[in-house]
């Protein structure tokens, strides 16, 4: 079963350190990401959050990530603005990393 091009268990299923470069670039915002401000709603809900922002619930690790939650189910404070990645510097990323890894 092949997973969602956008997913970081794309990088490594099976060692979880291998994602802590991609993770630490995450949390390294450039200048051409967005801002995004958390609704009332989203602060408890990382899924909506990520589906407002990228149409797929699936990537509320990309925000769990740059807040620095431990937990996707952790709380945020509503009007937390945040500095999100566009869709193609994810993909352009994780297949960076998974070629690194795979040694290609």
């Amino acid at each position: 079963m092949s997973l969602p091009r956008l997913i970081d268990l794309n990088i490594s299923q099976t060692d979880p350190l291998k994602l802590a470069p991609f993770y630490r670039e995450l949390r390294q915002p450039q200048s051409d990401w967005m801002e995004v401000t958390v609704l009332p709603l989203e602060a408890k809900r990382m899924d909506l959050l990520a589906y407002r922002v990228y149409g797929d619930g699936d990537l509320r690790y990309v925000l769990s990530v740059i807040l620095g939650l431990d937990n996707q189910l952790d709380a945020v404070r509503p009007g937390t603005v945040v500095q999100v990645p566009p869709e193609h510097w994810l993909r352009e990323r994780i297949r960076f990393w998974q070629s690194f890894w795979e040694g290609k």
